[in-house]
């Protein structure tokens, strides 16, 4: 196996402006290039046993089917927002997965979004990647967007790096799943699932570009005390700890 730090070898990736999301500033992006022998492709069939009770169905299924089609056109994030759309049952709940761009693409690149947004945050970049020739791939994660959010299971690396693979292999097209089989691009929570699946999966990823990554603190002084008693003293219960995140989490309430 050999890793380098991207220079001024390998492909390069085209130059980023993150659009709809309104991501102005410059970006220093990681990239790592890892290589290893060949895989086989991977087949992941869902359960059809699912218990839908321990599986929080999206607003693809509880909202959308009300609303007439003059209120769909009107959504900040319509269903059909990008081409290539489709809908994937697991065993975790529906999965929304975007795939287009050249079927016959040199390049692909899957995209990862973000904690407060769905993949549409991330459509600026998807659109510059298909107009240079790239394939694209992007979804929601479990629980945002029209993903669909198990509620039996933690959301961490296990369940994101599952749902990366449940997409790569739901695609039509078998070239995601080879030997440096597509760049991946992570950013803010996406940043950090990027690096989990890179080093999970090195084989079939042949960047890896993390843009504002979560999870990476420079040093104990860019974190207040309030955050780091918060997160590291054990004199908190964990079920407050949790309690507190949550409050943080949840979207404020409209007044009236």
């Amino acid at each position: 196996m050999r890793d380098r730090l991207l220079g001024g070898g390998g492909p390069d990736l085209p130059h980023l402006g993150l659009g709809l999301a309104g991501f102005a500033a410059a970006v220093a992006a990681a990239t790592l290039l890892i290589r290893s022998p060949a895989a086989s492709r991977t087949v992941i069939t869902p359960s059809p046993g699912r218990d839908r009770r321990k599986t929080a169905r999206s607003p693809r299924w509880t909202v959308l089917p009300r609303l007439s089609t003059l209120a769909r056109d009107e959504l900040p994030y319509p269903p059909d927002v990008f081409p290539g759309a489709r809908d994937v049952d697991t065993p975790y709940g529906n999965l929304r997965v975007y795939e287009w761009g050249p079927e016959d693409a040199a390049e692909r690149v899957l995209l990862l979004h973000g904690i407060g947004t769905p993949c549409l945050a991330l459509g600026g970049v998807a659109g510059e990647f298909v107009r240079r020739g790239w394939r694209v791939m992007t979804f929601d994660f479990f629980g945002r967007g029209y993903s669909d959010a198990p509620t039996d299971l933690p959301y961490d690396s296990r369940l994101y790096t599952t749902q990366i693979l449940l997409a790569l292999a739901s695609s039509p097209l078998r070239g995601w799943t080879g030997d440096d089989a597509f760049h991946l691009l992570g950013y803010s929570l996406g940043g950090a699932v990027a690096a989990a699946f890179a080093a999970s999966s090195p084989h079939l990823v042949r960047s890896l570009t993390l843009v504002a990554p979560g999870g990476l603190i420079r040093s104990a002084a860019h974190v207040g005390w309030r955050s780091r008693f918060l997160y590291n003293s054990p004199l908190l219960p964990e079920g407050f700890r949790r309690w507190v995140v949550g409050r943080r989490l949840a979207p404020a309430k409209r007044a009236g």
